[in-house]
């Protein structure tokens, strides 16, 4: 999308107004997150974007796991998008005629610093093609850290988590969590930059697989896919400002 037509979506979605939610907040030492049974839509699609926005406290180097996906056992996740040492990453399973190898990247910089602050990131990945982050609308540099020999699609439908990935035992970063969406393609430049920008996945609805707004403890449903979510120790917080199209939810 042109910036010029960019410009005029925000400003007709301004003029809409903004809605101020609750949002959901998890916490590492209660093992806080949010579960959903099985996902369906991800098996042999061959790219997926991700987006989140997250309001940080205070969170140690090697903390994981803002959102993962995984089947059975451990190395068969669909996908990880997690922080570590301020830095943002990406991995997706590439599938299960390759085995268990994963392709994905890390940002080289430190866009998400230690402390508090409020961080709108899209993620989005075609194996052996492109791996990419956005942080609040910017997109940062990265290094492939996994490439495998070869991609046959996404692995599985499988159970999703945000925040404490019960199966591999990560912890997720302390915060208020909010805005959580999926798509099965890699998203376009603008997508990226608007979600960045304060403006809801709602926006954009194609190939769109999932989008929750986490609007509170109770408000853990899945819009796009009807998908209930079941809390585990997440509290009541204070949603970032979006902005919804009037159509939206």
């Amino acid at each position: 999308m042109p910036r010029a037509l960019l410009s005029l979506v925000f400003a007709l979605v301004v003029l809409a107004g903004p809605r101020l939610q609750a949002a959901i907040g998890l916490l590492a030492s209660s093992n806080a997150n949010v579960s959903f049974s099985t996902v369906t839509g991800y098996l042999g699609n061959t790219s997926l974007s991700t987006a989140l926005t997250i309001t940080t406290n205070a969170y140690a180097a090697g903390q994981f796991g803002l959102a993962s996906i995984w089947g059975a056992t451990g190395p068969d996740q669909v996908f990880l998008f997690y922080f570590e040492s301020n830095e943002v990453g990406y991995i997706i399973s590439t599938g299960s005629g390759i085995g268990n190898a994963n392709y994905g990247c890390m940002t080289t910089t430190d866009p998400i610093p230690n402390g508090s602050a409020t961080y709108r990131i899209m993620a989005r990945a075609t194996p052996l093609v492109a791996c990419e982050v956005f942080v609040n609308g910017v997109q940062q540099t990265t290094t492939i850290t996994f490439n495998p020999p070869g991609f046959d699609g996404l692995r599985n439908n499988a159970p999703l988590q945000i925040g404490h990935n019960t199966n591999l035992g990560f912890d997720g970063v302390d915060g208020d969590y909010a805005e959580f969406a999926q798509w099965v393609e890699f998203v376009p430049d603008w997508v990226a930059i608007a979600y960045g920008k304060g403006m809801s996945p709602m926006l954009y609805r194609q190939n769109g697989l999932f989008y929750m707004p986490l609007t509170n403890t109770s408000g853990l449903r899945d819009v796009w896919g009807g998908n209930l979510g079941t809390n585990t120790a997440g509290t009541d917080a204070v949603h970032p400002r979006m902005y919804y199209p009037e159509s939206g939810q």
